[in-house]
């Protein structure tokens, strides 16, 4: 009788246990296709890096509703004024300013401004340039 008794506990330790696991690989696949399903709610999320022309802007532009921008300031030779120079590296220039981009921008667009050498002897200039966008712009 008791070989007999444990026995019957062992399988129901077995049943438990299978049941256990089915419960939780079930609760695995909701979670998982929970998560598959709210991939659409983060496109918001995504960053197309180093937009550094126009027409890399243009061309990532339904895939990525947000963009970086690299920086590089320069100032202008005749009366000081800061430039905001679209390049990555200090030492090229494409022509290319910030200046140019705002005019693309839609009002539902994120800029990442990575700017290259913001110092403390610029940004002040930096600053008020930005601030004239807003302005100007309605940013």
């Amino acid at each position: 009788m008791k070989q007999n008794l444990f026995g019957i506990i062992n399988m129901t330790k077995k049943k438990i246990f299978i049941y256990a696991i089915a419960l939780f690989c079930l609760v695995v696949l909701i979670w998982i296709g929970i998560a598959v399903y709210r991939i659409g709610d983060y496109k918001e999320k995504l960053w197309a890096h180093r937009v550094n022309s126009l027409e890399k802007r243009e061309e990532f532009k339904d895939c990525y509703p947000n963009f970086e921008v690299d920086i590089t300031i320069r100032e202008d030779s005749l009366d000081g004024s800061v430039i905001l120079d679209v390049t990555h590296d200090a030492d090229i220039s494409f022509g290319l300013t910030f200046d140019e981009f705002i005019p693309n921008l839609e009002e539902s667009e994120k800029v990442w401004l990575d700017i290259k050498n913001l110092s403390i002897d610029n940004n002040k200039k930096v600053l008020e340039k930005l601030d004239s966008f807003v302005l100007d712009f309605g940013l």
